[in-house]
């Protein structure tokens, strides 16, 4: 992308995260500016060190939003990186949740899961059963002959995810 690409009528620009790192020196440039921009999976800056969270806070605007459907509720740090996106300013709460929960009180929409049940579709479980390619069966073979699988119950031993087939 370039500066031009960036300053043409068009009213939307939509750009993922590795395109935007690709893009880093455009952004710091200043050059670029926009009335708004909105980071969703926005938990893809909650480490506020990474280049992905630095190139994001760079980006010149207005008014931001950030959308994630993510819990915040594992470290502080998580949520105030987020908070300095949308605040465009440093944040230091020093790890005080306290702080932090009454700073984030009027901004925060929180929905639990038993909040939008009702407003969701019904689950839909539905098994598909697909022929394995010579590779991929020699592959699970192999995982069920190492104790990775266990045809019987569909599911990885304990230090993997369960799968279905």
């Amino acid at each position: 992308m370039c500066s031009s690409d960036l300053h043409d009528r068009t009213p939307v620009k939509i750009a993922n995260y590795e395109s935007l790192t690709r893009d880093e020196e455009l952004f710091a440039s200043g050059d670029v500016a926009f009335d708004v921009a909105i980071l969703d999976e926005a938990q893809r800056i909650k480490n506020r060190e990474s280049k992905t969270s630095r190139v994001a806070r760079s980006i010149r605007r207005k008014r931001s939003w950030v959308l994630t459907g993510t819990p915040v509720e594992n470290r502080a740090k998580d949520l105030v990186s987020l908070l300095e996106f949308a605040h465009q300013r440093r944040i230091d709460f020093e790890d005080r949740n306290d702080l932090l929960r009454d700073a984030v009180s009027e901004i925060l929409l929180r929905r639990t899961k038993d909040m939008v049940m009702n407003e969701m579709p019904p689950k839909l479980v539905r098994d598909v059963y697909l022929d394995l390619g010579a590779a991929q069966r020699e592959r699970y073979e192999q995982a069920e002959i190492d104790g990775v699988l266990d045809r019987k119950s569909t599911r990885l031993n304990s230090s993997h995810q369960i799968i279905s087939y």
